[in-house]
């Protein structure tokens, strides 16, 4: 059973049941600009933007958060259905990254605040660690922004700050806005149209107001892109690598790559120890993992069977005593 929006008797922030589809209504569009600055980037560093925000084909909008009008709120904001966060799911390996990252910045492209508000509210950015595909772990915690402060209805990046670097712990991680301080002031991410995200059906989300998470497609049944871009410092993958050294513990290419069957992970060991090899896919989940215990120092190779795995990028770690070093290789079929 979908939510019905009633004017008379609903107002803003109400305790509704988050279990059910809530209604969304588009409002406006924003005109893109040429180019989008995000940002402060550095040769480092990546601003992570959803396709659906630059290609010429999505239109950016706001929906509100109701059936005619947008005294219910804004979907991707704070709204009458008292939904607390909205986040986006990005992943290293979509940018041919791999860990060790850490996010120090985040711009928010807010679409809409409703005239009217106090202005006394406030709003921070959080970042979570992926917990097999949903919002995990909290690693930190943005700056406290006054949403009198915050530019809306335009490209001007609303920059949210880090005081200590973020160290993502995970491959795919969520960035979140916190809507949960807003108080009376009413604003919206700015969003792609219905149907024009770019990844997939998984990568927008929300925290209702039991604090349950879920996809923006499971609760308002839209497929859509937020305005919220993670700034990330972080290694470039390289598959033609010749070796990678951290620690004691040196990575050698795996062979063959691409692998069909079966690869060997190769890598050499300064000391004795027990060795995890595991494998993810381009989401981040693990689809390998294989512990070698008591291996004496020097080289080794370790035989994993990938015939049972879809063709495509995949992203393996290897970890000794106090070292962890990445790669990546590529399955066919």
């Amino acid at each position: 059973m979908k939510k019905i929006y009633l004017f008379a008797s609903l107002a803003l922030g109400l305790s509704l049941s988050a279990q059910q589809t809530k209604t969304a209504t588009e409002l406006m569009t924003i005109t893109k600009p040429q180019n989008m600055a995000v940002g402060a980037l550095t040769p480092t560093t990546t601003a992570f933007i959803p396709g659906s925000f630059t290609n010429s084909t999505c239109t950016i909008t706001v929906y509100g958060a109701g059936s005619t009008s947008v005294t219910g709120g804004y979907v991707s904001g704070n709204n009458r259905y008292g939904d607390k966060e909205k986040a986006m799911r990005y992943n290293l390996a979509d940018q041919s990254l791999m860990l060790p990252g850490t996010i120090s910045q985040v711009s928010l492209f807010i679409g809409v605040k409703k005239p009217g508000g106090p202005g006394t509210g406030v709003m921070t950015v959080k970042v979570y660690a992926d917990n097999a595909g949903t919002p995990g772990a909290l690693l930190g915690t943005s700056d406290t922004k006054t949403i009198s402060t915050l530019t809306a209805g335009s490209y001007t990046a609303n920059i949210f700050n880090f005081t200590t670097p973020v160290s993502l712990t995970t491959s795919a991680f969520f960035v979140s806005a916190d809507f949960s301080g807003a108080g009376q002031d009413t604003l919206g991410l700015a969003q792609s149209a219905n149907g024009c995200a770019s990844t997939s059906t998984l990568s927008a989300w929300d925290k209702d107001n039991t604090n349950a998470w879920g996809t923006m497609k499971a609760g308002w049944n839209l497929t859509t892109d937020l305005g919220i871009f993670p700034i990330v410092t972080a290694e470039q993958l390289d598959v033609n690598v010749k070796e990678i050294s951290k620690d004691g513990l040196s990575l050698s290419p795996a062979f063959p790559n691409p692998a069909k069957e079966e690869v060997n992970i190769n890598f050499n060991l300064a000391q004795a120890g027990n060795v995890e090899i595991a494998l993810f896919d381009v989401t981040g989940k693990q689809v390998e993992n294989l512990k070698l215990e008591n291996l004496q120092s020097g080289s080794h190779s370790a035989n994993i069977n990938v015939s049972s795995l879809n063709a495509g990028i995949y992203m393996y770690s290897v970890k000794a005593n106090n070292a962890q070093a990445f790669s990546k290789l590529t399955v066919i079929k």
